[in-house]
C-alpha cells in the first residue's frame, strides 16, 4: 500500500512539472518572438533611415534645374537623359504589397506648388487616403504632412509662406515648371519629400523627411 501510494504521489508531482515547463517554455517562446520581432523592426527602421538620408543627399547634389524631370514617373523627358523616377528599391526591406502586388519601398515627392493641396501628393496605397489601410487603392493620393501638423489634407500646407520663384509672391501655381523661360518666373526653390514604406512581420511601416533645395545665386 505504502509502495502505491509513493508511486500515485509520484505521477502527480510529475504531471504538475510537465504543466510547469510548459508554461515556462511557452513564456519563453513569447519572450524571444517579442525580441525577435524587436531586432528585425530595429534593423528594418535603421536601413529605412540610412536610405532617406543618402536619397536626400542624392537630391541636393543633382542639377536643380532638372530636378522635376529627373525624379518624376515620365520615361525619357529629362534633357540630360538621367531619369531615375519617383520611386527607388532600398535592399533589405520587404516591399509592402499593394493592390496584390509588390511595389517600391521607396518615393519622391517634389512640390512645385506655393499653395499646394496636401491630398494631391504621394501614391495611392490604401482605402480613403490612409496608407495601408487594407492594401487595396481607392484611387486617391494618400497626402502628405508638409506642414509637419499631422494631418494629410490641409488645403494650403504653407499657409501664403512659401515663395518657391523667390518672386515676392507666395501664392504662385503657375509659373513654376521647367517650361518658363523667363527668369523671374522659374522656380528658385523646391520642397523634397522622401517617404520609404515597408513591412515587417506584416505590419506595414512608413517613415518621411523633408528638405529644401534652393537654385545656386550665380
Amino acid at each position: 500500500m505504502v509502495s502505491k501510494r509513493i508511486s500515485g504521489l509520484s505521477m502527480v508531482e510529475v504531471m504538475i512539472s510537465v504543466v510547469i515547463a510548459n508554461i515556462g517554455l511557452a513564456a519563453l517562446v513569447s519572450t524571444f518572438s517579442h525580441y525577435q520581432k524587436e531586432e528585425i523592426e530595429s534593423r528594418a527602421f535603421t536601413t529605412a533611415l540610412l536610405s532617406l538620408k543618402s536619397t536626400v543627399e542624392e537630391i541636393k547634389a543633382s542639377n536643380f534645374d532638372t530636378l522635376l524631370t529627373q525624379y518624376n514617373n515620365t520615361p525619357g523627358d529629362d534633357p540630360n537623359g538621367e531619369d531615375k523616377g519617383g520611386f527607388f528599391s532600398v535592399a533589405g526591406l520587404t516591399p509592402p504589397y499593394i493592390g496584390g502586388g509588390a511595389v517600391n519601398p521607396g518615393e519622391i515627392i517634389i512640390i512645385n506648388e506655393e499653395a499646394p493641396d496636401e491630398t494631391a501628393y504621394g501614391r495611392d496605397l490604401g482605402t480613403n487616403g490612409l496608407a495601408y489601410v487594407d492594401g487595396k487603392p481607392d484611387g486617391k493620393p494618400d497626402g502628405i504632412d508638409l506642414n509637419l501638423n499631422g494631418c494629410r489634407t490641409d488645403s494650403n500646407a504653407f499657409g501664403g509662406n512659401f515663395d518657391l520663384n523667390l518672386n515676392g509672391v507666395k501664392t504662385d501655381t503657375s509659373v513654376l515648371g521647367l517650361s518658363q523661360t523667363s527668369e523671374s518666373n522659374s522656380y528658385k526653390s523646391l520642397r523634397c519629400i522622401v517617404r520609404v514604406s515597408f513591412e515587417v512581420m506584416g505590419q506595414i511601416h512608413q517613415l518621411e523627411t523633408q528638405t529644401q533645395v534652393t537654385r545656386a545665386i550665380k
